[in-house]
């Protein structure tokens, strides 16, 4: 019989920080962690990675730079999803596995705020959804401005971009946010 234990907040900070410390040129020592956190290497390994697509662990959003995920989406555009290749070419600093967990991390963004656009739409939004549309607003303002931006020098980049820029229609997008903020404001 498997007996699961599940992890304390306590717990995951400290494997959050032993991965820190213990990641090296993209390779963690989960040996070394595991001793320190008295679980297995496996389960140290499997609970991250399981976590890491939830989105419990913020290192898979930290580091990343707005204009970077503009990069991301575009060599998706160009690559599909050869994260390997991905990652070699564009994010060295980054694992495969933190590219592909943070385009998928993205895809699930664009799905809730797909949701929450519906939602506006058929106006069943209300004054608690005020937080999540001006998150979104800010976001997709800056992705708008790092679209409008770009330099011209990397014209393969460049189409990739207005390619993603047309296929979330930012422009439409942030102009809809806007009045629907300042709608919400005014009452």
């Amino acid at each position: 019989m498997r007996i699961v234990v599940k992890w304390t907040e306590d717990e995951k900070n400290q494997l959050n920080k032993l991965i820190e410390i213990n990641t090296k040129d993209n390779r963690t020592d989960w040996v070394k962690i595991a001793k320190q956190m008295n679980r297995t290497a496996n389960q140290c390994k499997t609970y991250y990675n399981i976590a890491i697509k939830q989105g419990e662990f913020k290192n898979c959003n930290a580091n990343w730079l707005p204009h970077q995920i503009g990069q991301l989406l575009s060599c998706v555009e160009i690559y599909g999803k050869k994260w390997k290749q991905i990652q070699k070419i564009q994010f060295p600093q980054f694992s495969d596995k933190q590219v592909r967990s943070k385009y998928n991390m993205l895809q699930k963004m664009f799905e809730e705020n797909k949701k929450m656009m519906e939602l506006i739409r058929e106006g069943k939004a209300t004054k608690s959804n005020q937080e999540q549309i001006e998150k979104m607003f800010t976001y997709y303002s800056d992705l708008k401005e790092m679209y409008l931006s770009r330099d011209q020098k990397d014209i393969l980049d460049q189409k990739a971009l207005i390619k993603v820029n047309d296929k979330l229609n930012l422009e439409a997008l942030v102009q809809s946010l806007k009045e629907i903020l300042d709608k919400m404001n005014q009452q």
